[in-house]
């Protein structure tokens, strides 16, 4: 689980802060398969076709999990919330060798440093010629 985790430290490892709750979602993330194929061998109702009290608890199990991966950075909305974008298309050294003014500012905004400058004002490396 812990390959998923967006954060890393200056040794690209998952931050010791963070392995206890990665482990602890782990846990659950066993919980919530253990459950589930439980009730796929089992069945979801007994045989007077009611619910198996284990369903309530694969539900309680999910939400546990997907509340910890979300406070983790490890689902879409938690990333949002944490301020992390994935998908950035650019990195600062890309955007920073880059030669064109705008271009540049563009994709400093890219790589999460968003410069508040009048694009003119920073030198073009041909213009220097």
């Amino acid at each position: 689980m812990a390959e998923g985790a967006p954060l890393r430290d200056s040794a690209g490892e998952v931050p010791i802060h963070d392995r206890l709750a990665i482990e602890a979602a782990a846990v659950d993330e066993i919980i919530v398969r253990r459950c589930f194929a439980y009730l796929v061998n089992q069945g979801f109702e007994d045989s007077r076709g009611n619910l198996r009290p284990e369903v309530e608890g694969l539900g309680r199990a999910n939400e546990r999990l997907t509340n910890k991966l979300d406070r983790l950075g490890m689902t879409p909305a938690g990333r949002a919330k944490l301020g992390l974008n994935l998908a950035r298309t650019a990195d600062l050294a890309t955007a920073m060798s880059e030669r064109d003014p705008d271009r540049r500012a563009e994709l400093m905004a890219q790589a999460g440093v968003p410069i508040d400058i009048d694009a003119e004002a920073i030198p073009d490396e041909e213009a220097k010629g």
